[in-house]
């Protein structure tokens, strides 16, 4: 049993390496003169193993340029695509198991449109359990920036507790 719950974690992360490799993957930057860093947070996450996040932004105001993973993450694997504009793809595995409250990734931004407002919108969110590979049921809550006064509202994921 336990023999294929590992095969079964390995094809979910190669499914995450083949969608982030195919949709192009990484790097970024840009020349704008001010940059914001956003959270995307978890609340009561309990033995998270893969996670697939899609974000969408207002490509007129922010520029994506990386994503760094958060303290929830700094043992998993992490992949990622900013190269659309407008879209940020986020592929997480980690074997051991997320768990607890706090940031998963941290997105970072060129700003450009000093006047302009984004939503941050988490268009898919899909986890799954390290253990069982099972989906795991979450609820989203939307993030914004507003370029006035640098405000960023952090788009967050809750897991029931």
């Amino acid at each position: 049993m336990k023999k294929w719950l590992i095969v079964g974690l390995i094809i979910v992360v190669v499914l995450i390496v083949v969608l982030v490799i195919v949709l192009g993957g990484g790097g970024g930057g840009g020349d704008s003169d001010s940059e914001v860093r956003v959270s995307i947070n978890f609340q009561s996450a309990s033995n998270v193993g893969s996670v697939s996040i899609e974000l969408t932004y207002d490509s007129t105001v922010l520029e994506a340029t990386d994503v760094k993973s958060g303290e929830l993450a700094s043992n998993a694997m992490m992949e990622y695509n900013i190269d659309n504009p407008g879209l940020v793809i986020i592929g997480i595995v980690d074997s051991s198991g997320i768990n607890g409250d706090g940031v998963v990734a941290e997105l970072g931004f060129n700003v450009v449109d000093a006047d302009g407002t984004s939503p941050l919108t988490l268009d898919t969110v899909e986890t799954h359990d390290a253990t069982t590979l099972i989906d795991i049921i979450n609820e989203t809550s939307d993030g914004s920036f507003t370029a006035k006064g640098n405000t960023v509202i952090a788009p967050v994921v809750r897991f029931a507790e």
